[in-house]
């Protein structure tokens, strides 16, 4: 991956804050940048117990900002830590240092304690790699720390791994050193079609079990998610018009029993997850709020817009977290923070801007536009269908917008296999209605966007259709009537070509 590319992973977006951007921004070019990324992934993997934070250091390393590696609470003979210091000219390095006093200190004989990047391995020197050992074991005998921001793993005493001596270079592949890190709160946003609630799937499945294999295949993630759905871990829901505060904490139902009716207090969706949560603190729970816009959020998180936020949750590190008591049961009601919240949200359906402001503060928002690579290479008939949903795209968005493209999922059905029936189904059944849609019903512009194939045609109008008043005459030159072109125009190959002929994409 290039710099560029990393900025915009997941991975990145995770990690990164801005005093992270300011000290990655201080190298000297994108491949320094690069590296240095290439080795906190790779540690990030090696060392999941150890805590990763921003440090301005004194004494010897006056007045810079490092990332440190190692244990942000402090312990009276001191901790191990990674610093990786900015570089001037060379590449970046990570140098074994101690905690002393609250000071960092990195090791005086730099030598020969110095982690680096050459030809993408991690060259660690026999003494550093003692050293290293011997810090370890040191921390094992530390009591249990506090969860920290970027690692969400509590410290084991007895599962501290430690460099293998008989090793001192270690291979490395940054597309397998993958973060673990999520966010509390998160909102998928985008068009129709981009991914949003498959990638719930996954988001879910990799908080509640980290350790799944990053290998495994769609339907393995399928599985895995049934599995933690059956056994409570996740659940899912969809907002709509009529979603209420009574459906999602608590509310008042009524019930028939022997001809008689009660009323009684019925906890909802996300009070029972967070009623498990509590009582499972050594698990996490991720609650899926698909068409998370559709719904008032005002009325159905109510007093939970506050609850939600990270530093508010009970079991914060800062202990500053809060409780309300509840209308309907009077019960005292915290948001644990092993509960985790994954929104989805169609953009086509409403803009960002116009999300409750409360909501927006609270939640990271991570964009999903149609990724057109995923189609790279697909043909069906000679159709290059990643051209077909690019010039579609670019066309949209200049007579519309961004968030009204149409997404790849539409088409991920396909394969070098499939026929021009299926394509045909997927335009005639998926695509135009979109497009009407989304131009309410002026298909000029939805003629615009097909490249004025004949997939729509002007239907003529019969003059006499309509008798002539004696003194005035009806002016029916101006008005243009559009019909759907049938299944065979449809399953002619040169008419999706005519979409994107005419103009070079890039693609």
């Amino acid at each position: 991956m290039n710099w560029a590319e990393i900025q915009q992973s997941d991975d990145w977006k995770a990690f990164a804050d801005n005093t992270v951007t300011i000290i990655f921004n201080k190298f000297q070019d994108d491949q320094t940048r690069e590296q240095a990324w290439l080795i906190i992934q790779v540690l990030m993997n090696m060392y999941l117990q150890l805590d990763i934070y921003t440090h301005r250091m004194s004494l010897e390393g006056a007045g810079r900002t490092a990332i440190v590696f190692g244990r942000k609470n402090l312990n009276e003979n001191g901790n191990v830590c990674f610093i990786l210091l900015q570089q001037s000219g060379n590449l970046p390095k990570l140098e074994l240092g101690r905690i002393i006093d609250g000071i960092h200190h990195t090791n005086p004989d730099k030598k020969f304690c110095t982690f680096s990047l050459n030809d993408k391995k991690i060259e660690v020197t026999e003494k550093a790699n003692n050293l290293f050992s011997k810090y370890m074991g040191e921390i094992k005998s530390y009591a249990v720390f506090d969860r920290q921001r970027y690692i969400p793993r509590d410290f084991e005493p007895n599962s501290v791994p430690v460099l293998n001596t008989t090793k001192p270079t270690m291979q490395i592949n940054p597309t397998n050193a993958k973060i673990i890190n999520h966010p509390l709160n998160v909102i998928f946003f985008g068009p129709p079609g981009t991914g949003k609630t498959y990638t719930t799937v996954e988001r879910a499945v990799e908080i509640c079990d980290p350790t799944f294999a990053e290998a495994k295949t769609r339907e393995n993630f399928r599985e895995r998610y049934q599995e933690l759905v059956t056994a409570g871990q996740v659940v899912f829901t969809t907002f709509h018009q009529s979603y209420s505060y009574e459906d999602f904490i608590e509310g008042i139902r009524a019930e028939t029993t022997a001809g008689q009716i009660n009323y009684e207090i019925k906890s909802g969706i996300f009070k029972e997850l967070c009623k498990k949560a509590t009582e499972a603190t050594d698990k996490k729970f991720v609650i899926i709020i698909d068409e998370i816009n559709r719904g008032n959020i005002s009325r159905i998180f109510g007093e939970l817009i506050t609850l939600i936020e990270e530093s508010k949750r009970l079991g914060h590190k800062d202990k500053e977290d809060l409780s309300v008591k509840l209308p309907y049961s009077q019960d005292s009601f915290s948001v644990p923070n092993n509960v985790y919240i994954i929104g989805t949200m169609n953009t086509a359906d409403r803009s960002l801007a116009g999300l409750d402001l409360a909501l927006r503060r609270r939640f990271d928002f991570k964009e999903m536009m149609p990724d057109v690579a995923t189609l790279r290479g697909l043909k069906v008939n000679g159709i290059e269908i990643d051209k077909l949903l690019t010039v579609i795209n670019q066309r949209i968005e200049v007579l519309l917008d961004r968030e009204h493209t149409i997404g790849h999922a539409y088409f991920i059905g396909l394969n070098n296999t499939s026929t021009i029936t299926d394509l045909a189904s997927i335009f005639k059944n998926k695509v135009i209605p979109l497009l009407q849609e989304y131009f309410y019903e002026d298909w000029e512009k939805i003629n615009m966007v097909l490249g004025g194939n004949q997939f729509i045609t002007e239907k003529p109008i019969n003059n006499n259709l309509f008798k002539k008043p004696q003194n005035d005459v009806i002016q029916l030159n101006s008005k243009t009537i559009w019909s759907i072109s049938g299944d065979d125009v449809f399953e002619n190959e040169a008419q999706y070509t005519a979409i994107y002929a005419s103009i070079n994409n890039g693609a």
